[in-house]
């Protein structure tokens, strides 16, 4: 990973997305703890 050294000390993300997420349990982890 070149990029490794650019993001050093930065917060990143990941997004993860898919038709096939059980829309209960994407809910319950969107409303947080």
């Amino acid at each position: 990973m070149q990029e490794r050294a650019g993001l050093k000390n930065q917060v990143v993300g990941t997004t993860l997305c898919g038709g096939n997420v059980d829309a209960r349990v994407f809910a319950q982890v969107l409303s947080g703890p």
